[in-house]
């Protein structure tokens, strides 16, 4: 987000004082000239949306929160050579995994500090808009800097207050996670085929169930940055690889978040899912696509779900009864696997990268666990492991770099390994990469 986020901001103040901006991209020892300046030239380039444009989107986002989200439907063709046709069953459920934080987050010292400082932003911030909608309506730069001085008011305070709420924003994230799953709860009546509910979008979990047999639809309702990454209800952001493998039986995936159609693309969600052996001619993915004021960031709010749903479920009841089985021969990858000895792993989260290929995260739960994957994922000679902090709330911290992994690679031995460790400035643990090499 820019500069011109403020102008526009500031030129719907009036209508819409509840919200806040988010980033500026304005350095610190910046003058009010050239603030001003940009201010006006924004201004000039902009053409914000009406008061009544902003009245009826708040009169929606109101009553009607379903019509500011759309659903954006993909359906990715399955190349004969990776259909694969096991028995088919048509009772398994699909689930929904909501993103409502646990406890240990929600309730954390760290988030209660975070809410505290973000709620007194947020009145600062606020407080700050009158003014700064005042000078923004200015038509030149004199006048603007004129009306600047005279409520001295300070640009570059004024921004890094802005720049350090869009820090915690976190914390309307996880207000956000406990409402989800009231909604999810009221939409299932709703619903035509069978939905577990999942109280978590930890990683592993929805990991899990993408490559779990006989599972047919998943739902992902997570945080969407700005860019298009997601956040689990862990506040850990999905690594790029995280979809990395996709069960046979998996018919379709959907994805609730904001900045949807960003995320798309950036997980190259669609082309991973026709990259895998499937029981079915396509698989059909879902994406939210939210609603856009002036140049605010994509609305696409938590209640908009129960709409998104209904008509996600809808459209797979009526294609499930069309749907037949395909013809192909069904033969099961070989699966590897890599052994973690010793890892104590004290606050924040590790994810597990093969190649480039999300494989499995880990928090405070063993010391000792076993990650698979199939097997030509380390199909190289030389594979790289990487492991790395994925939370967003706090740096992940281990009691010791004295830990051990071992790869367990079907028909091949293990030549060569190297577990290498990084530290940051302070001294303090940040990843490690382990190399091994195959025969």
């Amino acid at each position: 987000m820019n500069f011109r986020y403020l102008t526009v901001l500031a030129l719907l103040a009036f209508c819409l004082p509840s919200i806040h901006s988010s980033h500026a991209a304005v350095t610190d020892d910046r003058p009010n000239l050239e603030a001003c300046t940009e201010v006006i030239t924004a201004r000039a380039q902009l053409r914000p949306p009406s008061g009544l444009g902003v009245l009826w989107t708040l009169f929606r986002l109101k009553f009607f929160p379903g019509s500011l989200v759309s659903v954006q439907t993909t359906r990715v063709p399955i190349a004969p050579e990776l259909r694969t046709a096991p028995p088919l069953t048509f009772d398994q459920p699909g689930i929904i995994f909501s993103i409502e934080p646990p406890d240990e987050i929600a309730e954390s010292p760290e988030v209660d500090s975070m809410r505290r400082r973000y709620s007194e932003l947020s009145r600062l911030i606020t407080a700050g808009l009158k003014s700064f909608r005042h000078i923004a309506g200015a038509k030149t730069v004199p006048d603007c800097m004129a009306r600047a001085d005279k409520a001295k008011f300070n640009f570059n305070a004024f921004i890094k207050m802005a720049r350090e709420r869009s820090a915690l924003g976190l914390v309307e994230q996880i207000d956000e996670g406990r409402l989800t799953d009231k909604v999810i709860q009221g939409t299932l009546s709703h619903l035509k085929l069978s939905w577990r509910v999942v109280h978590s979008t930890d990683l592993m979990a929805v990991h899990e169930a993408l490559r779990q047999p006989g599972l047919h639809h998943v739902v992902i309702v997570a945080h969407g940055l700005s860019g298009g990454k997601l956040v689990d209800s862990r506040l850990n952001e999905y690594p790029l690889g995280f979809f990395s493998e996709i069960s046979p039986s998996l018919r379709s995936l959907s994805i609730f978040a904001c900045h949807g159609t960003e995320m798309a693309k950036l997980y190259r969600v669609a082309e991973k899912l026709g990259t895998f052996k499937s029981q079915f001619a396509a698989r059909t993915l879902f994406v939210s696509k939210g609603t856009k004021l002036g140049s605010l960031d994509e609305m696409v709010p938590v209640r908009a779900f129960r709409s998104f749903m209904t008509s996600v479920d809808h459209k797979l009841a009526r294609a499930w009864r069309k749907e037949r089985p395909v013809t192909g021969v069904d033969a099961p990858e070989a699966r590897c696997s890599l052994f973690v000895g010793g890892l104590a792993i004290q606050s924040g989260s590790l994810g597990f990268i093969l190649n480039g290929r999300f494989i499995g995260s880990k928090n405070r739960s063993g010391e000792n666990f076993t990650l698979t994957y199939p097997c030509s994922v380390a199909d190289r000679k030389t594979n790289i492991l990487i492991i790395r902090n994925l939370s967003l709330l706090a740096l992940a911290t281990i009691a010791t770099t004295d830990f051990m992994v071992q790869p367990d690679h079907a028909g091949h031995a293990v030549r060569e390994s190297h577990l290498k460790h990084y530290t940051r400035a302070d001294g303090s643990y940040q990843s490690s990469k382990f190399e091994f090499t195959l025969d």
